[in-house]
């Protein structure tokens, strides 16, 4: 089988359904289906990889289309959306462009997210919705919400996979990061965020959780890992700001974007991962779920797209989101507890089983087969 991805982004580009198309193409090889991707020039060239697209608009779509009549594929799956569309209607009417072109072959629309867009972007899904042939979700709660207002569609379940991989470290290259970052007293504690750093991940709640805590004497140090620039990002020199303010300079540590292995180090260090989403958390966050299948116990946030998937107390802690008050006292009580964090690291592996990139690229391997029969 031989499976053609269109994606507006891949690494170095920086967005996560770039990310997860270059580790959903690793994971169908290793399942035995022949990938390629078309991608925006701006992307790394690699095996099967051809960024050739320099935007994603109208005067594209003859490129695409010889693109795909050389290249012959059995299934083109379409990733949306991505930095790269620029919100333009293009990419919405992709699907249906190439159906009017006389592309044959069956047409996937993976879908990354849906609730969690404003209106405008809302607007743009359901028309791509509706000219879409056949349809991966990434979030449950996206499926719930679709299957009521297209009931006569059918929707495909496939989760999303941790973008960061675990990799191995011996106990004392852990230690020696420990020391790096100043936590050489066993009963210092370090919260760790990882992902995108903007207003809707709550940072700034984090940050004054993580004051509160100093305050009442529990000794604790919060890393954030994403790409940070207070120079050019407006909320990036605001909580540049509350940093200053809350006198944190020598308990936050800022690293920025490193390599998926410094990552999954730093994972390992970490006592709990900490996701103060304002809109609370949802399957599609990958970054929670890269935390979980390292075995770190998270607090995250209850919101209006959180599925019952997320148990309280059992594989993850859920608060209220914005309330640093709460957060505070919920990260205080869970170090004090170890037995419940114990559970927690159990039940975090257990649950991730069904993000593994394996699992994932089998079943989209069925889906695909089902569509050739």
């Amino acid at each position: 089988m031989r499976v053609l991805i269109l994606s507006g982004t891949y690494p170095p580009l920086k967005c996560g359904v770039g990310a997860y198309t270059s580790l959903f193409m690793e994971a169908l090889k290793k399942n035995g289906i022949e990938v390629c991707l078309l991608t925006s020039q701006d992307a790394l060239k690699a095996e099967g990889v051809y960024p050739e697209i320099k935007v994603w608009k109208m005067s594209a779509l003859p490129q695409i289309i010889e693109f795909i009549q050389k290249l012959k594929p059995d299934i083109i799956d379409f990733q949306y959306p991505t930095i790269a569309y620029r919100r333009k209607i293009f990419a919405n009417l992709l699907p249906f462009l190439l159906r009017l072109k006389g592309i044959k072959v069956p047409i996937v629309t993976t879908f990354h997210e849906f609730t969690e867009v404003g209106y405008p972007g809302k607007f743009r899904s359901l028309l791509l919705i509706l000219l879409s042939q056949h349809v991966i979700l990434k979030n449950k709660a996206d499926l719930e919400i679709l299957k009521r207002l297209f009931f006569w569609k059918k929707f495909t379940f496939i989760p999303i996979g941790s973008n960061i991989k675990v990799k191995e470290y011996r106990p004392d290259q852990l230690i020696k990061l420990r020391k790096k970052l100043g936590l050489v007293a066993k009963k210092e504690s370090l919260l760790l965020y990882f992902g995108f750093i903007d207003e809707s991940k709550g940072i700034d709640d984090l940050l004054e959780a993580t004051t509160l805590l100093i305050l009442k004497g529990v000794p604790v140090k919060l890393l954030l890992i994403g790409g940070f620039n207070p120079q050019n990002n407006t909320y990036h020199h605001h909580l540049e700001r509350l940093v200053e303010k809350l006198h944190l300079a020598d308990k936050v540590f800022w690293l920025g974007f490193v390599s998926d292995e410094e990552i999954s180090q730093y994972f390992q260090i970490a006592d709990i991962g900490v996701f103060p989403f304002k809109k609370g958390v949802s399957l599609r966050r990958g970054t929670v779920m890269g935390t979980l299948i390292h075995g770190v116990p998270v607090i995250t946030t209850l919101g209006k797209y959180t599925t019952a998937d997320f148990v309280n107390g059992k594989n993850v802690i859920l608060v209220e989101p914005k309330d640093p008050a709460v957060l505070a006292k919920t990260i205080e009580e869970l170090l004090q507890n170890q037995t419940l964090l114990q559970i927690l690291k159990r039940n975090a592996k257990i649950f991730s089983r069904s993000f593994v990139w394996e699992t994932i690229a089998d079943n989209s391997r069925k889906f695909y087969q089902s569509l050739l029969r």
